[in-house]
């Protein structure tokens, strides 16, 4: 797998959906100050897979380096399992090519979608990456949501909602 260091127009040509809008180039742009260097990937075995943004500082490649999150975004749709573990060698001999003494990924929840991540993960672990950490996320599927949702969610859930109404806050369902 090719890995493609571009500009941050050519990657807003080539990746038309991001992962999420911590990948866009203008949320890029607005936190670029917070590392020394921001690089755009693009990783292309004959086609263009993924796409990566991430930050450079004191030899560290960070991706978020300014968000919740960081991930590839796909750019070609349902990538085998072994695109990803080729495109994450790849991103660690660019890294090692250009001095880069670590790499530090925080992955979204499973929820955001269940396969690209399982796929994300399981290719940094079979390229010798280790859990850190894991964020935790706190949801409340839509598919329980009925008359009883009070009683289904957490107390202090219940007080924080108390209080929003309290603040003449609406909470509806629409």
């Amino acid at each position: 797998m090719e890995i493609l260091d571009v500009t941050k127009e050519r990657y807003s040509e080539i990746v038309k959906k991001p992962f999420s809008s911590f990948d866009t180039s203008d949320f890029i742009e607005l936190n670029k100050h917070k590392v020394n260097e921001v690089k755009y990937f693009i990783f292309n075995n004959g086609k263009y897979r993924f796409s990566l943004v991430a930050g450079i500082k004191d030899n560290v490649l960070k991706c978020p380096f300014s968000a919740s999150f960081g991930i590839f975004s796909e750019i070609t749709k349902d990538n085998k399992i072994e695109y990803y573990y080729d495109a994450i060698e790849s991103l660690i001999n660019w890294s090692r090519n250009n001095k880069i003494i670590k790499i530090i990924f925080n992955t979204p929840a499973q929820s955001y979608n269940p396969s690209h991540i399982t796929k994300f993960s399981n290719a940094l672990y079979k390229n010798g990456f280790k859990v850190i950490d894991y964020d935790i996320n706190f949801e409340f599927y839509l598919s329980d949501f009925n008359e009883n949702y009070l009683l289904n969610i957490q107390r202090n859930a219940r007080k924080n909602y108390n209080h929003a109404l309290k603040q003449n806050l609406l909470f509806e369902k629409t």
